[in-house]
């Protein structure tokens, strides 16, 4: 029950949202919510349209003779070649902002990211790096803690839970030939930047064991690569890093999927909202907010099923309304479900109805919902028609999914868009400061 914090507390005219604050970092807790792929079509992906990329990227080389002047020049005219495609620069709705680290005996900042203003700029100044031919140390812990401390100075807060503003998604890619220094601060600056970001690791010496599992420990789940990487591998992480849930939105789907052998993020943020008081019913498209954000969560596919049932698992109710409901709420019609924007689409393949259930009954509405003797240890759920009416059924618990930030979705970035809406028909009302969870503003920044 420990999920469930602050706003279980809250009073709201109909709804309040009860919003996992473990999804506070990038990822949620990997070991309890990944699921597998089981081969059907999942979720919502995130849009992978580089071009629109808000991101702050900070870049650090190896240019020490581990890494060699052949390998530097490679890294340089193929990584000055990629990034140019994104959108360098300093001003605008969408932008992206580079950074650039080289490091052998120490590191250097080659470049803030406040410095390149076009995608020229950038390539000119990243392509004109030169490998040492003398310089044999690769202090990385030096490497990284500079990229921290030019990441973290961008953040709004000291901590993400809590802070009221989103900052601009932040992303580490680190070429490495070697380690050295202090690796416990390499593991612990990299589990920091993990906290408000993504690592990306570049392996090039995949024969040096000590290196590969350091790279394979402070690296982002599957943003490891060898040296051998495309563009479309950094192009892939770069856009799974631009998408994201702040934590106001919920904890994020994501997925082991075989067929690439990778964690794939997905462009959905879960959250269960409580409905309170009023003439509140699953019809309504705005039950989660703003339908072109938000609606009640699609179980189309079994590892989005088998997701919501471990997120779930440690809560009090036990039954939650989903967004499966009758095309336009006539009892004989088909099953459809919710898309963002409120509208329908049909059901796939995929089914969980509850073995007493009966998928024909005249009613409008699915609860998802703890089948008789269930427990904690051996819990079984399934789908049960019910009507719309919360005073029909006395269930006050929705599970919402909210649009994630991507590429392609420039989502609210002031947590104040909750209040804001403090007065619309089912939105929540999130008045009082002390509900919610404090983090300490940054007396010189923002």
């Amino acid at each position: 029950m420990g999920l469930l914090v602050f706003f279980l507390g809250l009073l709201g005219l109909f709804l309040k949202p009860a919003i996992y604050v473990d999804s506070a970092a990038i990822l949620p807790p990997l070991s309890k919510y990944v699921v597998k792929d089981a081969g059907d079509p999942i979720g919502v992906p995130c849009t992978k349209n580089v071009s629109n990329a808000w991101l702050d990227i900070v870049v650090a080389i190896d240019i020490s003779t581990n890494m060699g002047p052949s390998q530097v020049r490679q890294i340089t005219l193929q990584l000055g070649s990629e990034l140019r495609k994104y959108p360098i620069g300093q001003n605008g709705t969408r932008y992206t902002r580079v950074a650039i680290i080289t490091y052998a005996t120490q590191a250097t900042i080659v470049a803030n990211l406040t410095t390149f203003s076009t995608p020229d700029q950038l390539y000119t100044a990243i392509t004109g790096i030169t490998g040492s031919t003398s310089d044999s140390g690769s202090d990385m812990s030096d490497a990284v803690t500079q990229a921290y401390n030019i990441l973290y100075n961008e953040q709004p807060c000291d901590q993400v839970i809590g802070c009221e503003k989103l900052g601009r998604p932040a992303v580490f890619v680190l070429f490495a030939a070697y380690g050295s220094g202090n690796i416990a601060d390499v593991v612990q600056n990299c589990q920091n930047i993990q906290q408000f970001g993504s690592v990306i690791t570049i392996n090039y010496k995949p024969n040096d064991i000590i290196l590969t599992n350091l790279l394979n420990q402070i690296s982002s789940l599957s943003f490891n690569f060898p040296k051998n990487w495309t563009t479309s591998d950094l192009d892939w992480a770069l856009t799974q890093s631009n998408c994201l849930c702040p934590w106001w939105s919920g904890t994020q789907l994501v997925v082991w999927e075989l067929s690439t052998l990778r964690y794939n993020r997905y462009a959905e943020c879960f959250s269960i909202w409580e409905l309170l008081m009023g003439p509140v019913n699953l019809n309504d498209t705005n039950i989660c907010g703003d339908s072109s954000t938000g609606y009640p969560v699609a179980l189309n596919a079994k590892a989005t099923s088998d997701f919501i049932k471990d997120l779930i698992h440690d809560e009090i109710p036990n039954a939650f309304y989903i967004g499966l409901h009758r095309q336009g709420m006539n009892p004989s019609g088909p099953w459809k479900w919710y898309t963002f924007n409120g509208n329908d689409m049909p059901m796939t393949s995929f089914t969980d109805w509850a073995p007493d259930a009966n998928p024909n009954a005249a009613q409008n509405c699915v609860l998802e919902k703890r089948l008789p003797g269930s427990t904690l240890q051996n819990e079984t759920i399934g789908w049960e028609p019910a009507s719309c009416e919360l005073f029909d059924t006395g269930v006050t618990n929705c599970i919402c999914s909210l649009k994630a930030c991507s590429t392609d979705y420039l989502c609210p970035t002031t947590f104040s868009f909750m209040k804001d809406r403090k007065n619309a028909k089912t939105m929540p009302t999130i008045l009082n400061p002390k509900n919610m969870p404090k983090s300490t503003l940054k007396i010189n920044k923002h």
